[in-house]
């Protein structure tokens, strides 16, 4: 097969694995907007840098541009024909893609991708004009830098550089209020669980635990679910093990609440 055969296969084969399409979950009126700040750091909401007001990826219904999923179909491609792997004297120009994200199951948003890889970094260029929650991007056209680093077992992994940062990563996010793709730490979010006090993680993780053993979680029952038909044992173990661990943990924050309210009295 020739090298330009070769090319157009692996082009189209990436194509058809980088259209990607995701999902975020319905908003409501009490959204938040990022507002951008004066310095690199861009804040959001009023209540930006007091203890417990920072603003969250889910509050903010931010976009989420995973570098993993993004370099999914090239990946793939590649293991099938290595003899098209970039090098710094030729590199590999990519053609543009679409990235879809919707919004309780309706169209939302589109992102224009396109891929210009070397052996060891490259260039993401983005293009879009997003109707966002509350506001508009307006019309965007610029590249990100990518970098790609040695895996312990073999192979590499891509990351993202962050445009305002300089920061490796590997998600970049598009906030309500904002109009680029920057890193967790450009905008100043937090994730939600980080905002939940230390009971309300243990049942989050509880309940996540209870969704893999394909039950619903109501509350800490020392009753767990069976194990799943197709589970291995070892797996089933450990998740009984690390359900008994959240278990534990919130009868002692229980019990230093009780304590507490005690010797209040």
């Amino acid at each position: 097969m020739g090298m330009n055969v070769l090319l157009e296969t692996m082009s189209t084969s990436v194509h058809m694995n980088s259209n990607l399409s995701f999902d975020v979950s319905s908003c409501d009126t009490s959204c938040q907007t990022i507002s951008e700040n004066s310095g690199n750091r861009i804040l959001g909401g009023p209540t930006s840098g007091r203890r417990g007001g920072q603003a969250t990826i889910e509050g903010c219904q931010s976009l989420i541009l995973s570098v993993d999923r993004v370099m999914q179909g090239y990946t793939k491609a590649l293991r099938k024909y290595p003899l098209l792997t970039p090098s710094d004297d030729q590199p590999l120009s990519l053609p543009w893609n679409t990235l879809r994200w919707s919004r309780s199951g309706e169209p939302w948003a589109e992102v224009e991708l396109q891929l210009e890889l070397r052996a060891n970094d490259g260039t993401a260029r983005l293009r879009y004009d997003i109707d966002h929650v509350s506001q508009k991007t307006g019309p965007q056209d610029y590249p990100v830098s990518m970098v790609a680093r040695p895996c312990g077992f073999g192979g590499q992994r891509w990351w993202w550089i962050c445009p305002t940062t300089l920061k490796r990563v590997a998600n970049l996010y598009l906030p309500n209020g904002g109009d680029r793709f920057l890193s967790r730490s450009a905008y100043g979010l937090c994730y939600l669980s980080q905002r939940q006090a230390p009971t309300g993680r243990m049942h989050e993780r509880s309940r996540k635990l209870y969704v893999k053993l394909g039950a619903d979680f109501r509350g800490m029952s020392w009753e767990l679910p069976l194990k799943p038909k197709g589970m291995h044992w070892r797996t089933y173990e450990a998740i009984c093990a690390r359900l008994e661990m959240e278990a534990n943990g919130l009868d002692r924050g229980l019990a230093q609440l009780v304590e507490r309210l005690t010797r209040g009295n």
